[in-house]
């Protein structure tokens, strides 16, 4: 369970948390309706040109001096997809092979990416489990998955992966530990 606490920086603030809890529903619609180049911060995080050169924060988007300590944590793409499941719980991220929103049209490619380079760091071989990457570490079979998807019920592309294993337990690692803490998510598949 997580839990979204807005306030003031001042005790006696101008009134914008109180306004952000009113218009909530409000605001997540304008986020998420966004269009590229329309003058907004999610146009600005959704435009081609941001798109292309920014794979989760960088100094025109999220990143500056004061939060540098959360700079590997800082994901627009992660950020956006939370904003749409908080605006409508039917979203799903992707889980249901429809990757329409800019935010995860390029989650595949960032996954095959991420089994690349997990493979070649720590010897691993690359396998395909139904439509998702992943790989074996040992004899572990692990499948990438995005961040907000629930490997404890798998339905849709997670489903289809694990139909395709006849034999063993798979596991499962998301695209945002693997290619942030790759060290870390090795270690956790050992577990």
């Amino acid at each position: 369970m997580g839990e979204i606490v807005i306030g003031d920086h001042l005790p006696n603030g101008a009134g914008f948390a109180n306004q952000i809890h009113n218009d909530w529903r409000e605001l997540l619609k304008l986020i998420l309706n966004a269009l590229p180049g329309d003058g907004s911060f999610a146009g600005a995080l959704i435009s081609e040109v941001h798109k292309d050169r920014c794979d989760s924060s960088c100094p025109d988007c999220l990143r500056h001096y004061r939060n540098m300590s959360y700079h590997g944590l800082l994901d627009w793409r992660l950020g956006l997809s939370l904003i749409r499941i908080l605006y409508d719980s039917t979203c799903v991220c992707g889980l249901d092979a429809a990757f329409k929103y800019p935010e995860i049209e390029n989650w595949e490619d960032g996954a095959r990416q991420a089994q690349g380079s997990f493979c070649q760091t720590f010897g691993c071989a690359p396998l395909d489990f139904g439509p998702l990457p992943g790989f074996n570490v040992g004899n572990r079979k692990v499948v990438i998955t995005h961040p907000l998807w629930d490997p404890s019920s798998p339905s849709g592309l997670l489903a289809e992966a694990v139909a395709s294993v006849q034999d063993g337990q798979l596991q499962f690692v998301d695209t945002f530990n693997v290619q942030r803490r790759m060290s870390w998510a090795y270690l956790a598949l050992a577990m």
